[in-house]
């Protein structure tokens, strides 16, 4: 039997691609998993994909809409994992990307993704660090 896994990004960044999508795809190749992809930020079709997965992996996701996709995800009782390589948590607030980042919603999300997920990936000792102490 398939893992089917359903692939959760906000754009095919170097990191979904690198770090998610190739080694999955090595999988699907082998006939191990089975994968969708999708858009965080696109609403169409969600339910039918979260309903499909066994396992969603998340990448970046901050938004209200990848938010809402988490809750439903853990309702239905589907595994959840979080690969996020950057800090969003401690991007200066004095940068406009910072300010983009920072802002409540966004960092609710984050802290939610943190909470929720069955497995987080970071990439750095002070991230993965700072999550276990919530500070």
């Amino acid at each position: 039997m398939q893992i089917k896994i359903l692939i959760v990004t906000p754009a095919l960044n170097a990191s979904s691609v690198i770090g998610i999508t190739k080694p999955l795809i090595e999988l699907e190749k082998r006939g191990l998993v089975s994968l969708r992809l999708r858009y965080g930020s696109i609403s169409f079709g969600w339910k039918k994909d979260c309903d499909w997965c066994d396992i969603a992996v998340f990448n970046r996701a901050q938004g209200f809409k990848d938010l809402m996709l988490l809750y439903y995800l853990k309702r239905m009782g589907k595994k959840v994992i979080y690969d996020i390589d950057d800090n969003f948590l401690e991007i200066p607030v004095s940068l406009r990307v910072g300010q983009a980042h920072r802002l409540y919603p966004k960092i609710h999300g984050v802290t939610q993704f943190y909470k929720l997920s069955d497995i987080t990936r970071v990439y750095t000792k002070r991230m993965a660090d700072s999550i276990v102490t919530g500070k």
